[in-house]
């Protein structure tokens, strides 16, 4: 294996990002390919996660080797910003020169890495294909209200349904709140429909990795009679295993509280948010009570005595003469609502104080119930 490096803040970033990536490989395998691409990648234990990186650089000898991560970060340190880098893999050595000095790093056995050949996944078919800008801005919008203490491991992500091949969805619930995301967008292979579930651990991962506005594929593989599903991007691959199991009938659950809510209000989306903030602590055990008259919304935090701590009123943009007196949320569950929300208004639809209220704007659809006090 011989390349060349031109600078050493690329790969720099590739081998930081791989080091978030698991603390339980410390180390990174490289690979010189032919058409002078240098892959960089590393996985998790037992084979349940895997990222790699691709870095187009000059390459005069294909091979591979596995290497300690910081001792390699700590080696290239040692070069000047701007500096290249000769990698040459001689037998058990790497060496790598600049500025006429080479420093030399032990290799790692390959037995030590149980690798997965991505090239060798079997039935690779693409769910759906969208930009990046758009799934990282819905993963950080879904993913506050995946909750990691349920027992039902189905619930430790964010259900994806692909309709015809040509829309996706998104839904995440912990059984308080839920969040349906409306039908975007996307390309896919599959014609029919189909879902599936992305761990909130990949989700972190995908955020940290995929951060440039470029086309992400998401692929079901299967390997070693293991379903995987698979992030791609021009430069990076991120793998993980599929979270197996039904997730809860969150459409009958919506369709139950969108029929009982049958009283609608519009709100100002920015004067809503706006409100919210001017309320909030970092109690999160605190608790909001919203009270309706005619064209006022009142939002009244209070503390776990019912002591009142702030009061927010808001303007209700249609006439109506709803009257509903002090519904009951915690903070943590408006708080999942409120980073959800985006657009200009919200449709709020509310029965009484007792009863699921049901929320929708252009992009989404929510529904939470009110606390029994």
């Amino acid at each position: 294996m011989k390349f060349i490096l031109q600078s050493k803040n690329d790969i720099l970033h590739v081998l930081r990002e791989i080091k978030k990536f698991s603390k339980t490989y410390p180390a990174v395998v490289i690979e010189a390919l032919k058409d002078n691409k240098v892959k960089f990648y590393t996985q998790g234990i037992g084979v349940d996660k895997v990222v790699s990186f691709e870095l187009a650089l000059n390459v005069f000898l294909k091979g591979k080797c596995n290497i300690y991560i910081d001792e390699l970060i700590n080696k290239i340190n040692k070069a000047k910003k701007n500096e290249s880098i000769l990698f040459n893999l001689k037998d058990d050595k790497l060496e790598l020169t600049f500025n006429n000095f080479t420093q030399i790093i032990s290799t790692r056995k390959f037995e030590d890495f149980e690798s997965i050949e991505i090239n060798k996944l079997t039935d690779k078919k693409l769910l759906f294909s969208t930009y990046s800008v758009n799934l990282s801005a819905s993963f950080n919008r879904f993913k506050s209200a995946i909750d990691l203490e349920d027992s039902r491991q189905t619930l430790h992500g964010i259900k994806f349904d692909t309709i015809s091949g040509i829309f996706l969805r998104f839904t995440a619930t912990n059984g308080k709140v839920l969040l349906i995301s409306k039908f975007g967008e996307c390309k896919a292979d599959v014609c029919g429909n189909f879902s599936g579930i992305i761990s909130l651990e990949a989700i972190e991962h995908y955020l940290k990795i995929f951060k440039s506005c470029e086309e992400i594929k998401f692929y079901l593989a299967t390997y070693l009679d293991q379903y995987y599903y698979i992030f791609e991007s021009k430069s990076a691959t991120l793998m993980f295993r599929q979270i197996s199991g039904e997730f809860p009938d969150t459409d009958s659950v919506l369709e139950d509280i969108k029929e009982n809510a049958q009283s609608e209000i519009i709100l100002n989306v920015i004067e809503f948010k706006t409100a919210l903030d001017n309320l909030f602590g970092k109690n999160l055990r605190d608790i909001l009570k919203i009270s309706i008259d005619k064209n006022i919304m009142q939002l009244s935090l209070e503390n776990s005595s019912d002591m009142t701590l702030a009061t927010q009123n808001i303007r209700i943009i249609n006439h109506n003469n709803l009257k509903v007196e002090k519904m009951a949320f915690s903070v943590e569950m408006i708080n999942i609502v409120k980073q959800a929300l985006t657009g200009y208004w919200l449709d709020f639809y509310v029965k009484d104080r007792v009863s699921g209220i049901y929320l929708t704007n252009q992009s989404l659809e929510m529904a939470l119930m009110p606390l029994r006090r």
